[in-house]
């Protein structure tokens, strides 16, 4: 049996993300382009968030709607299980993406619903005393006491009435998520369906009573009795009634505001310009009516009003707990738009401790790592119109997490048309480095020379066990290096870094500057149709994907520990 006992090349481990070769697939700039399955490509683009008409660099708002839309209807009748825990958890605490779960929501119950198979399906499990498929859909995605009423609007501007399962679906949510406060917050006339009109349509009411007569009252004026109101409405009243006799100091007291529900943005309205806006923000802050996201968006104008030392300490106690970070489901790369909207220091140290509890699970891997940050002009543009957010800032921050995590033993880059190595020290701050990172877009160019860049890095760092690159994955065809050689002086390339023939090649595109002996991480942060490499294949290429890193984090780390990373949302 010594035939057995012989040295062998083994498969690697992979990610749950499939994609192979096909002779006409290209990256937008005409690289080499590989085609995912229509799991992997769904699960791509939703990650990436921007749906909803948001454009991107390379792709229309509407394209990017479309794909979302065919392909969940597809996979919702193949494998209506896969799509359910896929929304679920792409609108859970991980995912966290709102736009894109009911965009495809609204598609796969469509799609169900009209499917012979499918609505028998369902109707068997509720007779069994389970829920179906679209009805599950309907309330696992929301999570936002407005969700309901946006996806019941999403679904009937699409599809037209709403089937019967999803009906059932909506009023799940709505039981769960409405009371006093998120009634107040969100049933607002604003909203083009309100309340009271999903429950309607629904045909559903709620088991509070009470509340539920006042999500009717309110939405057609009807006059209530003051003391049949729920508590938290006859408070908010008083208040809003006491201000408007020329009580202002009123909103000055934490516990009315607390009692009255009252929402930050509600009360600086209300205060108008006859409150001094340090210690109006100082009692809301006190008052804890300004949730984690919103405290570190407004971090600037608590700097501007003159907050006191109180409500600073409460500030700085919020931005260092791990429970609040923990459960604030804030994208981490929020905090780099924070630190670049501030004037000075005050906040920064703060940031960094919520960025490190934010990144904790950041993977520690043994061995050197090269880190590559795509910072070309695709990668410049915002995530959203309302966003300063740009893709190169999340991969600049991604980048800059992993590297100053793993300072002992990396060696981090930016590139475009050329690259340009980054010093990384021990101690770095996870924030200092993703800003310098992404101030300094443009400075190596504007192209994707990503197989230049992989080349250059991998040739100077010939030892390392990995490399991964955060980028939109759209790169230059496979060595067109016109501009780089013109400007960056690379003209001796090819006798300087050579193919890598000591260690053999089996890659096609992109990879193809990668050694074979090296896993390559390619970090998609855009979710469009084609890529730059073929990953599930067995071999050490493989794609990640998404704004939020844990998920891909905990693909690094099973792959490297020899087993095949899951769907986030199943244990194998």
């Amino acid at each position: 049996m010594a035939r057995q006992n012989t040295r062998t090349v083994t498969a690697s481990r992979t990610t749950p993300l499939t994609s192979t070769s096909h002779p006409r697939a290209q990256t937008a700039t005409g690289g080499t382009g590989f085609v995912s399955d229509e799991k992997s490509e769904l699960f791509r683009l939703g990650v990436n968030g921007l749906l909803g008409d948001e454009k991107t660099f390379h792709e229309s708002g509407k394209s990017r709607d479309s794909r979302l839309v065919s392909l969940s209807e597809t996979i919702a009748q193949t494998d209506p299980t896969w799509v359910a825990g896929y929304y679920k958890w792409l609108r859970g605490p991980e995912g966290n993406i709102r736009t894109a779960s009911h965009l495809g929501a609204a598609a796969a119950i469509h799609a169900r619903n009209h499917n012979t198979a499918s609505v028998k399906e369902d109707e068997l499990l509720s007779s069994l005393g389970f829920r179906g498929v679209n009805r599950h859909l309907a309330d696992s995605v929301c999570q936002r006491a407005d969700e309901p009423t946006e996806l019941a609007s999403i679904y009937m501007r699409q599809y037209g009435k709403l089937p019967k399962s999803m009906k059932r679906g909506l009023s799940d949510a709505a039981q769960r998520l409405w009371n006093p406060y998120s009634v107040m917050k969100y049933d607002t006339a604003s909203h083009q369906m309100r309340f009271a009109d999903l429950m309607n349509l629904g045909h559903f009411s709620l088991e509070d009573q009470q509340l539920a007569a006042h999500i009717m009252n309110r939405r057609y004026g009807n006059t209530e009795e003051f003391g049949s109101l729920p508590e938290m409405v006859r408070e908010n009243i008083s208040l809003r009634k006491d201000v408007a006799n020329g009580d202002h100091e009123a909103l000055l007291n934490p516990s009315r505001l607390r009692a009255a529900g009252m929402t930050w943005e509600d009360a600086l309205s209300l205060a108008g310009p006859k409150l001094d806006k340090g210690k109006l923000w100082s009692a809301l802050i006190i008052a804890g009516m300004v949730p984690i996201f919103a405290t570190i968006r407004n971090l600037r104008n608590f700097d501007e009003a003159g907050i006191t030392n109180q409500a600073s300490e409460y500030v700085h106690r919020q931005l260092t707990d791990e429970k609040v970070i923990g459960k604030s489901r804030i994208l981490p790369f929020r905090f780099l738009t924070a630190l670049e909207s501030l004037d000075n220091f005050k906040w920064k140290g703060d940031l960094e401790t919520a960025v490190q509890i934010a990144t904790r699970n950041v993977p520690r891997l043994k061995g050197k790592t090269i880190v590559l940050v795509d910072t070309s002009g695709s990668m410049s543009a915002g995530i959203s119109a309302n966003s300063k957010m740009t893709r190169a800032g999340i991969a600049a921050f991604f980048g800059g997490a992993f590297a100053a995590h793993n300072a002992d033993d990396v060696a981090l880059y930016i590139y475009a048309d050329g690259v340009k190595r980054v010093d990384v020290k021990k101690g770095h701050s996870v924030l200092k480095l993703a800003e310098e990172m992404h101030r300094r877009n443009g400075e190596v160019g504007h192209g994707t020379q990503t197989g230049l860049a992989m080349r250059q890095a991998c040739y100077e760092n010939p030892d390392a066990k990995r490399l991964i690159d955060n980028t939109d994955m759209q790169s230059f065809a496979h060595g067109n290096r016109k501009n780089a050689l013109g400007r960056y002086g690379y003209r001796d390339y090819d006798d300087r870094y050579g193919r890598f023939s000591r260690y053999g090649f089996s890659r096609e595109g992109t990879a193809a500057d990668v050694p074979d002996k090296m896993h390559l991480y390619s970090f998609d942060l855009a979710g469009y149709k084609f890529t730059n490499v073929q990953t599930g294949d067995g071999s050490r290429t493989h794609q990640l994907s998404g704004m939020a890193g844990d998920p891909m984090y905990k693909w690094m780390k099973a792959i490297e520990s020899g087993t095949d990373a899951d769907w986030p949302w199943e244990n194998r």
